[in-house]
């Protein structure tokens, strides 16, 4: 422990506390002020960025604007490397547990839609709505694996109800 006539003065040299009266005290450990062989950074509390995704995620990206180009042929060439692009994809694989394959088909999807087709144009904006396209696409698919929807066979139904006896339906 330390004893009560120990002190401590900061160097301003350094910026490090430094001993004083510790070599009076022989049975506390001595710190040297030496500086480490590591380079502290203090950042604003974020760890800094470094690259996450990987050699498929970077593929996606590249794949998605290929497609797009397709339907925007102007469309500028984009840092592929950047929050939008691949990183986007790696976080639709991390966090929302999506798979490359679903990716694909999602994009699929939407590059066959007319209106999304002209909204979603980087993966990032693929990930922001990807649960409305999600729905909007499971709407379409169950509306093309009936012959017609409930409110048409009622439809039907009302008119087989009226058309006279033997009349053509």
């Amino acid at each position: 422990s330390l004893d009560t006539s120990d002190e401590l003065s900061l160097d301003t040299s350094d910026g490090h506390l430094t001993d004083i009266s510790r070599a009076t005290n022989k049975n506390v450990k001595k710190e040297n002020n030496v500086k480490n062989d590591k380079e502290i950074t203090i950042t604003d509390g974020k760890p800094p960025a470094k690259k996450k995704f990987n050699d498929d995620d970077l593929h996606f990206s590249k794949c998605f604007y290929e497609e797009l180009l397709k339907i925007h042929p102007n469309y500028k060439k984009p840092n592929f490397e950047s929050k939008g692009w691949s990183d986007s994809v790696r976080l639709m694989r991390e966090v929302d547990g999506l798979t490359h394959q679903e990716m694909i088909e999602m994009c699929q999807w939407v590059f066959a839609d007319e209106f999304w087709s002209g909204v979603i144009q980087s993966p990032s904006k693929l990930r922001s709505q990807w649960d409305k396209l999600s729905f909007k696409r499971n709407k379409s698919k169950s509306k093309s694996d009936l012959p017609y929807s409930s409110t048409t066979a009622k439809n039907i139904e009302a008119i087989r109800d009226w058309a006279p006896e033997g009349g053509v339906l």
